[in-house]
């Protein structure tokens, strides 16, 4: 039985977050995201008190990329520039299957800045920084934090989901949200769910592995992900 754990062991850099290549990248956030997603998509194969562990690290990894309760950078020393999108759905992953407290901080951030989460010069508002121009991640994160979304907000989610593209990052992220959101949320969102997982198995037969086999070649989640499609 090959040892899930070991192999993300492999591919960490030097701050614990998940790397293709083990080496640093300002996508450290969304990569870790994956993992937990292999994780959970092969639980029922894994010792507890070791997931349980590798949890605790990968958490641990993740917050020590936030500059202040619910503001991240890309990585601990804040290179990479302004964070984006993909670090905040990446991070609502991880507060789902580890500590809701982590999204809880971030919402409670952002409602403090009207949705400015500006890492590079915290408190300055930029177009950059505005992440809730990001229809999809609010609901993302008000599920994550298990908290309800009201009508508008899950509207403007499944808008945001049926009309993502088909580039790499848009099938990764709208899965990851999807997953979340088919859930915790009702029957909207477990149609539109269905709908993308009915998507991706159209441009991607073999699920978001062949979606991150093609983008970064044969690595840990690409492996574990191989035929997941929702």
């Amino acid at each position: 039985m090959i040892n899930v754990i070991a192999a993300y062991s492999n591919v960490k850099d030097e701050h614990g977050l998940i790397q293709p290549d083990g080496k640093e990248s300002g996508n450290g956030l969304r990569y870790t995201a994956e993992a937990v997603m292999a994780y959970e998509a092969h639980r029922d194969i894994l010792e507890p008190i070791a997931l349980k562990e590798e949890y605790q690290t990968l958490v641990d990894a993740a917050r020590s990329c936030a500059r202040e309760p619910g503001l991240y950078g890309r990585t601990p020393n804040n290179s990479w520039g302004q964070n984006s999108n993909d670090d905040y759905v990446g991070l609502a992953v991880i507060s789902y299957y580890i500590d809701e407290t982590v999204v809880q901080d971030i919402l409670t951030y952002g409602r403090k800045t009207w949705g400015f989460y500006n890492n590079i010069h915290p408190g300055k508002k930029t177009g950059r920084s505005f992440l809730w121009r990001f229809i999809v991640l609010f609901a993302t994160l008000r599920w994550a934090a298990g908290q309800k979304p009201n009508i508008v907000q899950r509207a403007l989610w499944a808008l945001g989901v049926f009309f993502s593209d088909d580039s790499q990052d848009g099938f990764v992220l709208a899965w990851m949200s999807c997953h979340i959101a088919a859930k915790e949320g009702g029957r909207l969102e477990k149609r539109i769910a269905r709908m993308q997982s009915e998507r991706l198995a159209r441009a991607y037969t073999h699920g978001i592995g062949q979606v991150l086999d093609n983008y970064y070649g044969r690595q840990p989640s690409s492996i574990f992900l191989w035929d997941v499609l929702k």
